[in-house]
């Protein structure tokens, strides 16, 4: 027997992403992600936080997420071998996926694996 959060998943899973061509919107540039990046790497912090910021900037930047919806994730959300991200109660109180970028899902996948050792 199935609880509802699992059915719900199960739903969840079957919904396709929606990719759309080039929509143009006014977003950061990479070159203004690499500047907040190099700034982060500045920060009189250690390595631990610098790190933390550093994925938490290329979330933000890659998947369009907003801050609440990034700090109410969960690992179980995030499907790196499907390439998505399930987000509950987002904006409305809607669920939906979002695709994860290649190029945040080598840095996240690196991120998982090396506070998995750092854990340990």
């Amino acid at each position: 027997m199935l609880r509802d959060s699992d059915n719900i998943l199960e739903r969840l899973r079957s919904i396709k992403i929606k990719r759309h061509k080039d929509i143009r919107r006014p977003t950061f540039r990479e070159k203004e992600l690499n500047l907040l990046l190099e700034a982060n790497q500045r920060l009189k912090t250690n390595q631990a936080s610098k790190n933390l910021n550093e994925i938490l900037l290329k979330f933000a930047f890659y998947t369009g997420l907003r801050v609440s919806e990034i700090c109410n994730l969960n690992l179980g959300d995030v499907f790196l071998d499907e390439g998505k991200i399930l987000i509950f109660n987002g904006k409305g109180g809607k669920n939906r996926w979002v695709a994860i970028n290649k190029a945040l899902k080598e840095d996240l996948k690196n991120y998982i694996e090396m506070r998995g050792r750092n854990d340990e």
